[in-house]
């Protein structure tokens, strides 16, 4: 009896093995055309690979991945125990490692659509195309290491160059294609022009898409106010401000419940110069008495509260007026009015000039708005002053 069994568990054993080294090199000599064929029939996708290994024990190995504006430049894949009665295949890690995506705005023109990475019939037809199964993938753990995110927006003038650098991101339990509650950590260098912020991004929480939940914090520390000062109203411009460095921080708890998102975030001055010229010297002044109205823990700290729906997030201007307001509510009664007068009348000419620099740091729905929204603040703050 012991010797059939014996004989029953080489058989199977060798079955096993002859299986794995027949998988072990059909995979390494025809499992990059398969993928670049599966690629392009399936998902309309036609990419290009160097090269595709296979590894003991059921390890993948890719090198240079390229579509459009994607490249990879290495991925390893590591499959785990799958259940085959569940119809999920778990992939116990996917690391990648220089991985690059670029998203480009263009000018309109007419007749054209938008350019971007991929065109909105090629999206329409890769959804279309998705597998109908009850197959899902469950990655125990996805691993990026410096990744490059880059965004080029034409639309603006100057163009406007984008970049998160250095990304470095863990996700821990994503299951696709119906996304539950997973877990995420990103750290990044923020990225305009030449000016970099070393590791000034950071990301740590969970997201639940599927309940439309989610518990995460968002950090940009440290992040000089002159990068983006090409695109910001007049009145805000590092000039006008009479500045000459501005370092400012955001710190922000995302919390929502049942689609119903809370962002509620501080923005800190650390640190703030300004010019030292004498005929400027008066309004130096104004701009740090109205700061000093802020100071919390010996920084000027901003703090603002919105809430929005996560299934479809928007931006509201009020939500910024509002907390303000909120804090211009507690000012110093001995804070003269003369010196806010000062601060509105510069807000004011932004306001009647027009606001084609905001343009480039909001969205285009909210522009319609803006100007009688600034007016109706700049009138509910004079109010308040003149209650003191």
């Amino acid at each position: 009896m012991m010797k059939k069994i014996s004989i029953f568990l080489f058989i199977v054993i060798f079955l096993i093995g002859l299986a794995y080294t027949f998988l072990y090199i059909f995979l390494n000599t025809e499992g990059k055309n398969i993928l670049l064929g599966l690629l392009e029939k399936k998902f309309k996708i036609k990419a290009q690979l160097e090269s595709l290994t296979f590894r003991f024990p059921f390890k993948l190995f890719l090198n240079n991945f390229q579509w459009k504006e994607l490249n990879i430049g290495e991925a390893e894949l590591k499959l785990g125990m799958s259940n085959p009665f569940t119809r999920q295949i778990v992939i116990s890690k996917l690391y990648m490692k220089d991985l690059k995506f670029t998203l480009h705005k263009e000018k309109k023109r007419k007749g054209k659509k938008e350019l971007i990475p991929i065109e909105k019939e090629k999206r329409n037809e890769i959804t279309s195309s998705l597998p109908r199964s009850k197959v899902f993938l469950k990655f125990n753990q996805i691993i990026i290491e410096n990744g490059l995110l880059e965004f080029k927006d034409n639309t603006l003038s100057p163009p406007l160059k984008l970049a998160l650098k250095d990304i470095k991101i863990l996700i821990k339990n994503f299951r696709y294609p119906e996304i539950e509650k997973f877990f995420v950590e990103l750290n990044a260098s923020p990225q305009v022009e030449d000016k970099k912020i070393k590791n000034a991004l950071n990301i740590l929480g969970w997201i639940d898409w599927e309940g439309k939940n989610m518990d995460l914090a968002l950090n940009l520390n440290n992040f000089d106010y002159f990068m983006l000062s090409n695109y910001y109203p007049p009145f805000w411009k590092p000039e006008n401000l009479k500045l000459k460095e501005a370092i400012l921080s955001l710190k922000a708890h995302l919390l929502s419940e049942n689609d119903n998102l809370l962002i509620d975030y501080y923005i800190i001055l650390e640190k703030a110069n300004f010019s030292e010229e004498p005929e400027v010297s008066s309004e130096v002044e104004t701009f740090k008495k109205i700061l000093s109205l802020f100071e919390k823990d010996g920084k000027a700290t901003v703090h603002l509260q919105y809430k929005t729906k996560m299934s479809s997030p928007e931006f509201k201007l009020t939500s910024i007026g509002e907390g303000l307001l909120n804090q211009i509510q507690k000012i110093d009664p001995d804070f003269t009015s003369n010196i806010i007068t000062k601060f509105l009348q510069g807000a004011q000419e932004t306001v009647e000039g027009g606001i084609k620099g905001l343009k480039g740091l909001t969205i285009d729905p909210a522009m319609g708005a803006a100007k009688s929204f600034l007016n109706e603040f700049l009138k509910n703050f004079k109010e308040i002053i003149e209650k003191k």
